[in-house]
């Protein structure tokens, strides 16, 4: 499935804020519902299918999407995942200027996308290997 990026609002046809339900209902395929971590006091919801995880925050309302590769992000209509993080880092620059760099986390507070880019430090043509979309960054 293909997955747009609107900054702080959403990601292809998941709204930030959408209950539960909705996001079940609106994606239509089959879930899993698990806890992420054993610290986690809410549910996160794995769509195997589309290779995504739907947080949940306060109210069982969605707070977040984790996506990978097969699930096709795409920002501003730029491919994102398994691309190059110089390739990347060229247009996110332009969008998101005050992007942060930590470790293999890249941050872009200001259009609310993380991206997991391991070996960012030893390799320019590292990959970006997932991401996670966001209203808060928390």
């Amino acid at each position: 499935m293909h997955f747009d990026l609107r900054p702080l609002h959403g990601v292809g046809i998941v709204d930030f804020g959408m209950t539960r339900d909705e996001v079940r209902r609106i994606l239509n395929t089959p879930y899993e519902e698990f806890m992420k971590t054993p610290d986690a006091t809410l549910p996160t919801d794995d769509f195997r299918s589309l290779d995504i995880h739907v947080y949940y925050g306060e109210g069982l309302l969605c707070k977040g999407v984790e996506l990978w590769p097969s699930a096709d992000l795409r920002v501003d209509g730029h491919e994102v995942l398994r691309r190059p993080w110089d390739e990347v880092k060229a247009w996110l620059g332009r969008m998101a200027p005050d992007f942060l760099v930590k470790d293999s986390l890249v941050l872009a507070r200001s259009i609310g996308l993380s991206l997991y880019v391991p070996d960012i430090d030893e390799e320019p043509d590292a990959l970006v290997e997932s991401a996670y979309a966001f209203r808060t960054w928390e």
